[in-house]
This record gives C-alpha cells, sequence and structure tokens, in this order.
C-alpha cells in the first residue's frame, strides 16, 4: 500500500498548498522519486539528490531510512514556513504602521516677507553656532527689515517651512552679481540652514531647487557659495547630489570694516565725480 506524506510548498501567490508524494514499495525507487520531486520544491535539497540516488541504488542505506528523509524535509518545510508567517506578520505590522502614520505633506518654500525676519535672524544664529562662531553675527531684525525688504534690497530670502511647524526651519539668503566672463548675471548663495532635526527630509534639495528656478528666471550663468573646509557632510552633498565643483584654484580674500577704512588712503583727490553708487 503507497504511502502519503503531504509537503508544503509556496507558489507564485505567497499561498500554500499541499502536494501528495507517493512512496512506492521499493525503497530504493521510493528515495529515488522523493528526492526528485524535491529538486521542484527545495533548490538547497539538489546538492544531496546524486549521492542519496547512487546510494539507494547500491541499496547501502544503514543509516539513511526513507521515514528519515521525509522526516528531514518536513522539519525544513515547517522552518521555512514558520519564516514565512514571520514576514507576512511583518509586513501587516509595516502596513498598519503607514496607516495610522501616512506620508507627511511636503515642505512649503516661499519668498520671505518683513514679517519674518525675527525667524530669519534666528537661523542665522543657529547656522554662525553651527559654524562655531555664534558671536560673530552683528545682524539686528531693523538691518535685515532694511537691507532685505527696503526700497534698495541687496539680498533676497527664501524660508522653509514643515507642517509640523508653525515657524521656518529653513533659510537660504542669496543676492546676484556679476561675470564679465559670461556677460551675465549670477548668483551668490550666502546662507543656507536647515535645522539639525528637520535634514534628511529633503529641504535642502527643495531650498536648492527654488534658488535653481529663479536663477533660470533671471538668466543667471552661474551659482556660486562658500563651505568651510571642515564641513564635510556638506561637502559631500552638493559633490554627490547636486553635481557641484569646488574653486580650488580659487582663493578667497575680504576686508572688513576696517579694511574698507583703510582703502580712503588710496583714493586720488576725494571720490570721482559720478563715482558715487
Amino acid at each position: 500500500m503507497s504511502q502519503y506524506y503531504q509537503i508544503k510548498t509556496r507558489t507564485a501567490l505567497g499561498e500554500f498548498h499541499r502536494k501528495p508524494i507517493i512512496a512506492p514499495k521499493s525503497r530504493a525507487n521510493y528515495i529515488i522519486n522523493y528526492t526528485r520531486a524535491t529538486q521542484r520544491t527545495n533548490p538547497k535539497f539538489n546538492s544531496q539528490v546524486l549521492f542519496r540516488e547512487r546510494v539507494a541504488r547500491n541499496k547501502s542505506l544503514p543509516r539513511i531510512s526513507a521515514d528519515g528523509i521525509a522526516q528531514e524535509r518536513v522539519h525544513e518545510l515547517a522552518t521555512y514556513e514558520s519564516r514565512i508567517n514571520s514576514s507576512i506578520e511583518t509586513d501587516r505590522e509595516q502596513e498598519q504602521c503607514l496607516l495610522q502614520h501616512p506620508t507627511p505633506p511636503p515642505p512649503v518654500i516661499r519668498a520671505a516677507r518683513p514679517e519674518d525676519v525675527e525667524d530669519i535672524l534666528r537661523l542665522i544664529v543657529d547656522l554662525a553656532t553651527y559654524e562655531k562662531e555664534p558671536d560673530a553675527v552683528k545682524a539686528t531684525p531693523e538691518l535685515l527689515r532694511t537691507n532685505l525688504f527696503g526700497p534698495t534690497p541687496y539680498a533676497h530670502a527664501i524660508i522653509a517651512y514643515v507642517p509640523a511647524s508653525d515657524k521656518p526651519v529653513g533659510l537660504a539668503l542669496y543676492f546676484f552679481n556679476y561675470s564679465t566672463w559670461t556677460g551675465r548675471p549670477g548668483m551668490y548663495l550666502e546662507d543656507l540652514y536647515v535645522s539639525p532635526e528637520h535634514r534628511n527630509f529633503g529641504l535642502g534639495k527643495a531650498l536648492f531647487g527654488a534658488l535653481g528656478r529663479i536663477a533660470r528666471e533671471k538668466k543667471c550663468a552661474r551659482l556660486d557659495w562658500s563651505v568651510l573646509k571642515w564641513n564635510s557632510p556638506s561637502i559631500a552633498f552638493y559633490e554627490k547630489t547636486l553635481g557641484a565643483t569646488q574653486m580650488s584654484e580659487w582663493v578667497g580674500m575680504r576686508l572688513d570694516e576696517e579694511g574698507i577704512a583703510r582703502l580712503e588712503r588710496f583714493e586720488l583727490g576725494g571720490p570721482a565725480k559720478g563715482m558715487e553708487a
């Protein structure tokens, strides 16, 4: 009388069905048919097939019985089924988590307004603290209001919001310059900052996207900015994500307020007529 062993295999739809394996009376043929059948359900079992078939034909199986092989196979399938069930349960938990915590709406990027000067100054101070120079900030709300939103604005700013915050968490402050080589205007990014707790969510990319749109509208040939040498994460972001190149052949130069005052000694008899800005 034939014996039946119920072997669980997984279908393409992720379901399980039971597949009977018929064991003939002949012990050797049983093992050969059994091992051949397992080739279709367990690729890892293939390495043992030829050896067991050869031994079965020689009728030399003193320690391995057909029942033992079947028990081993059933144990393997039970372990596999347990892993599948665990994976399914994990997927269900992740699905429930997504349902309870849906993807938040995208951040809001907009041009700064006069009522934003307090938040702009806060982000400027945060950036100076991050760059290890918190005492270098001399700006005040009045100065920002005059120079960003006055009759002659010298710079412009865009800010970033996230839905969970009622205050800006990102800032890009820029102004326009001119290139004699290209004969076209350029954009210089003075400050770019995102609060640490809101990084790695695409806010930096969104701010650069807004800057790029403005630069295209103004027909800018270049977008330049500076970064501290020790700020490796930002340098990697600029090079790998944005595709920016380092201006290694150029050295930045600066005159502070006192240095500008010293330039007076080089004037030829006072300011020339028509030279005032």
